[in-house]
């Protein structure tokens, strides 16, 4: 993700041109104005940290309002932000979470966190492969 021009990053950039479409509530909206910048400020581990949040809150915002979720055991707020994801979509956010946690955890050196331009370049892989694990759950905001 050189120089902010990913794919991704674009197809993000593309998606966030106008808010009123997405259906997203402030919090969501804030983190992708903040992944943006930081993608366009190649803050790598930013990146992938706010991809994370971005799916923790765009799968739990409005949970309470949604048919069911009164109900602890039901699941039904849970299940609706991720039900209507592909299986390798599904993946792909998994993958992301244990990238954040790889981040945020620390246990000993990981790769891609060091100072060589190998590393920077890993982490730019990992930040393109993070926007690109949230545009299915942006896309999902358009449809409802």
């Amino acid at each position: 993700m050189a120089e902010g021009t990913s794919p991704a990053l674009k197809q993000l950039q593309a998606l966030a041109f106008d808010p009123a479409r997405l259906g997203l509530g402030p919090h969501g909206m804030i983190l992708i104005t903040e992944i943006i910048r930081a993608g366009r400020g190649r803050c790598w581990l930013a990146v992938v940290v706010l991809c994370a949040a971005f799916a923790d809150i765009v799968t739990h915002e409005g949970a309470d309002s949604l048919p069911g979720s009164g109900d602890a055991d039901s699941g039904a707020h849970t299940a609706f932000g991720l039900s209507f994801l592909t299986a390798e979509e599904r993946r792909a956010l998994d993958r992301l979470r244990a990238a954040r946690n790889r981040i945020v955890h620390y246990n000993g050196p990981a790769e891609g966190l060091g100072s060589t331009g190998q590393d920077s370049s890993h982490m730019a892989a990992e930040a393109d492969t993070a926007i690109a694990a949230i545009l299915p759950l942006i896309t999902l905001q358009e449809m409802f």
